[in-house]
C-alpha cells in the first residue's frame, strides 16, 4: 500500500532507499513506509453437491458475480480469515480448505491469497456487503463471474484443477435414486452390481475404491432420461458434465466401448447425428485408463440380480440384441485376465459372486 503523507503527523513523505528496497520516510517523525501490499483472502466456496457459491455485490459489479473475499484483520491467521469471511458473508461453515495460489491485484495494491473451501450447504446469512447469494453449477460459472477489475474469474480458473471430478458416495446414491424415479427399471440394480464389483476389484488392485464405486454406480446414469440404447451414452455424458463431474462423464462415454470404435456398440443407434459424432470423436481422443477398463469389465459381469459369469452375461446381451462384436467379446475376456493378474486372485472370488445381491 502506497502512502503520500505520514499517518502519524501528516507530513509529506520523502523517498528513501533501504538496502534494495525503495521506501518512503517521514522527515518529521522518521517513520518508514514500505511499498507493501495489503493481504486479502480470495475464496471459492464449494458444497457437497459440487456447486459453487457466488456473491452479488453491486458496489463491485451490477451484472457479474464474485467469489468470497475480504481483508485480513490483526491477530488472525490466513486460515482464520478464510473461515471468518465465508461465515460473515454467506453463513456457511468451512469444514475443509486448501490453498490454491496468490495473485497481485495492482489497481488496489493488494495481494490476493486464494483458497478453495468446502462446506455443507446451509441457509444464507444476511450481510451488509452482499446483495445476493447463489449456488451455481460449474458449467454456469463462466457466463456470470466477474473478471474486469476483479480477481474472481482468475481465481476460479486456478481452482478448476482442484475441484472434485466425481461426486461423493452419498451424492452418487442420491443421483441414482433420483434417476430411478424418472425411469425405473432393472438398469438400477445392474448399476449397483457394477459399483459393488468395481469397489471390490479396486481394493485388490490398490486403486481408489470409493472412486471406483461411484463410477460404477453412475456409468448408466444416462438412462435417467428414458429407455435408450446409444443415446444413454450421450445423455449421461452431457448430464455429468453439466454437474462438473468430468470423471463420471468420461465413464458414461467409455463404459460401452472397450475399443475406440463406435461401430462395436451393441444396440440401436438412437442418438442424434450430432451426439453420435460427439461420441465418435471423443472415443478417438480418449486414452483409456484402468478406471475405464475396470468399469467395462464390471459392466460385463453385472446382471440385475447379481454377479454373472462373463460369458453368460455376453451371451445374454447377444440373445437380446441379436449380435455381439467379436473383438469386443475377446477384449472383455482380456480385461478379465488383466485384472486377475493385477489382483492375484480369481475375479469371481474377488467380487463375491456366489453371495452378493444388490438388494
Amino acid at each position: 500500500m502506497k502512502f503520500k503523507y505520514c499517518t502519524e503527523c501528516g507530513h509529506e513523505l520523502e523517498d528513501i532507499k533501504l538496502g534494495d528496497d525503495e521506501c518512503k520516510i517521514c522527515p518529521s517523525c522518521k517513520r518508514i513506509y514500505g511499498n507493501n501490499p495489503l493481504p486479502v483472502v480470495e475464496v471459492l466456496v464449494v458444497n457437497e453437491y459440487n456447486e459453487i457459491l457466488l456473491l452479488k455485490q453491486n458496489y463491485i459489479s451490477e451484472d457479474k458475480w464474485t467469489v468470497v473475499s475480504g481483508y485480513m484483520v490483526e491477530g488472525e491467521t490466513i486460515e482464520e480469515a478464510v473461515a471468518r469471511e465465508v461465515k460473515e458473508e454467506t453463513g456457511q461453515i468451512v469444514t475443509k480448505w486448501q490453498y490454491v495460489s496468490s495473485y497481485y491485484f495492482e489497481p488496489k495494491g493488494l495481494i490476493m491469497i486464494g483458497f478453495i473451501v468446502y462446506v455443507k450447504k446451509a441457509p444464507f446469512a444476511e450481510s451488509n456487503e452482499v446483495d445476493d447469494h447463489k449456488w451455481y453449477k460449474i458449467h454456469e460459472i463462466e457466463n456470470v463471474i466477474a473478471r474486469e477489475n476483479n480477481c474472481s474469474g482468475m481465481h476460479f480458473d486456478m481452482c478448476k484443477k482442484f475441484l472434485r471430478k466425481y461426486p461423493t458416495r452419498d451424492e452418487a446414491e442420491r443421483l441414482l435414486l433420483d434417476a430411478e424415479k424418472d425411469n425405473p427399471g432393472k438398469w438400477v440394480d445392474h448399476s449397483r452390481v457394477t459399483a459393488h464389483c468395481a469397489e471390490k476389484i479396486a481394493l485388490h488392485c490398490g486403486m481408489d475404491a470409493d472412486k471406483a464405486y461411484v463410477l460404477g454406480l453412475l456409468h448408466d446414469i444416462g438412462r435417467k432420461f428414458g429407455v435408450f440404447h446409444l443415446r444413454h451414452v450421450s445423455e449421461g455424458y452431457k448430464y455429468m458434465l453439466s454437474l462438473g463431474y468430468e470423471d463420471v462423464a468420461r465413464i458414461c462415454l467409455t463404459h460401452s466401448f472397450n475399443q475406440d470404435k463406435i461401430e462395436a456398440y451393441v444396440g440401436n443407434f438412437d442418438a442424434s447425428e450430432e451426439d453420435t459424432e460427439m461420441i465418435r470423436v471423443n472415443l478417438k481422443e480418449t486414452v483409456q485408463d484402468d478406471y475405464d477398463k475396470l468399469i467395462q469389465l464390471c459392466d460385463a459381469i453385472a446382471g440385475a440380480e447379481g454377479v454373472m459369469d462373463i460369458v453368460d452375461r455376453m451371451n445374454d446381451v447377444k440373445s437380446r440384441y441379436g449380435s455381439y462384436d467379436p473383438d469386443k467379446w475377446q477384449t472383455n475376456l482380456d480385461l478379465k485376465e488383466y485384472f486377475e493378474k493385477k489382483m492375484g486372485i480369481d475375479l469371481y472370488v474377488a467380487v463375491d459372486k456366489e453371495k452378493y445381491k444388490p438388494y
